[in-house]
């Protein structure tokens, strides 16, 4: 990489990423989540900002990585690395560059997890649950702990212990009668915190009593008519042509990468 790539010079691009990049690692657990041990480990390094013009430029630089929304910052765009070549040339740039604020010991820590994902140590209970206890000590200001989807490492731990008990359990009367009483009136989590289950076990149930139905999955019409109207139409608007929610068509449609930007600076079309 040279010192200076287009308009940016490496040395910015750290001081930058200093002040508006992140270092994390997700490891979000689901209820549909095909995994053997249900939770996946996800590093990833991002820069969040409201220029889109600036994250357009970061994207250049690195020539890798991916441009979207941010679903929670309106007007927000982010630069994403998330894939394994990425985050190993993301590594290789920053030990080149060194970061000079305290987000070096969590880019520290996170390259500690890449070392132990590149061993295959996230392929066991174990592993999981070392990768977590470093996970828990980063960024330690932006925790989303108020998230219901969040688990610390222990937390971890035990739901990992858990599912894999819950294979080979046969539900009880008490089991049921907690899942009929309390699907849909509390979070699923807190189900299967109650009566030591899976939230991907009390999902499926909660579909074999009849409590909740299956997910549908989205039609090449209805990804067709998304493609054609995101533009020109609200994701409200869509959504009520669709009869799907708005979370839904949103969800979609960044997956597909097709963006919308209030200022129009930067507007992504026809993504495959």
């Amino acid at each position: 990489m040279s010192e200076c790539i287009g308009s940016l010079n490496p040395y910015w691009v750290v001081g930058f990423a200093d002040g508006e990049g992140s270092f994390t690692v997700s490891m979000p657990r689901s209820i549909i989540c095909r995994l053997k041990y249900g939770v996946a480990v996800r590093p990833m390094f991002l820069i969040s900002q409201d220029d889109g013009e600036i994250i357009k430029k970061i994207h250049e630089f690195f020539g890798f990585g991916r441009v979207k929304e941010h679903t929670a910052r309106k007007g927000h765009m982010i630069f994403l690395v998330d894939k394994p070549e990425g985050l190993e040339k993301i590594r290789n740039f920053f030990t080149r560059y060194p970061l000079q604020t305290k987000k070096k010991y969590d880019f520290e820590k996170w390259c500690q997890i890449l070392d132990l994902i590149k061993a295959g140590k996230h392929r066991s209970i174990e592993g999981i649950y070392e990768i977590a206890k470093i996970r828990d000590t980063m960024n330690t200001k932006k925790k989303g702990k108020s998230n219901p989807g969040y688990m610390n490492a222990a937390e971890i731990l035990s739901y990992l212990r858990a599912r894999e008990a819950s294979n080979y359990r046969a539900w009880s009367s008490h089991e049921l009668e907690a899942v009929s009483k309390l699907y849909g009136k509390v979070s699923i989590y807190d189900i299967a915190r109650q009566i030591n289950r899976t939230p991907k076990s009390i999902y499926h149930k909660a579909i074999e009593l009849g409590l909740a139905k299956k997910r549908n999955e989205w039609t090449k019409e209805e990804i067709e008519f998304l493609r054609e109207n995101y533009l020109h139409l609200k994701d409200a608007t869509i959504a009520l042509r669709l009869n799907r929610s708005i979370a839904s068509v949103v969800r979609k449609r960044i997956r597909l990468g097709l963006m919308k930007y209030e200022n129009k600076r930067f507007v992504r079309r026809n993504s495959k």
